[in-house]
């Protein structure tokens, strides 16, 4: 069973075609065939790795779920040092 759900965001870890590392994607739908599973994503047209029932998808492989805690952390992280510097400046 995929772990993703449709809807969720999700980040490219092994890219191909026309997918980036490293960028964020919307679980589109989610297909399962002989045991493997391949998912469509919002942001791009159909087309990868491989075929069911007429339409392209991507391998689950080439992504990982978002972890948005540190997502979260690294915002704040940047705001403090962004604080910081501006009272260097003054």
């Amino acid at each position: 069973m995929s772990n993703f759900k449709v809807g969720e965001k999700v980040v490219c870890i092994n890219p191909v075609h026309n997918l980036i590392k490293n960028e964020i994607y919307t679980v589109s739908c989610i297909f399962e065939k002989f045991g493997e599973y391949g998912i469509l994503v919002s942001e791009l047209q159909p087309i990868a790795t491989g075929i069911l029932n007429g339409l392209y998808y991507y391998s689950i492989n080439r992504f990982r779920k978002l972890d948005h805690q540190f997502a979260e952390d690294l915002c704040k992280e940047l705001a403090e040092q962004a604080k910081e510097e501006q009272l260097i400046l003054n």
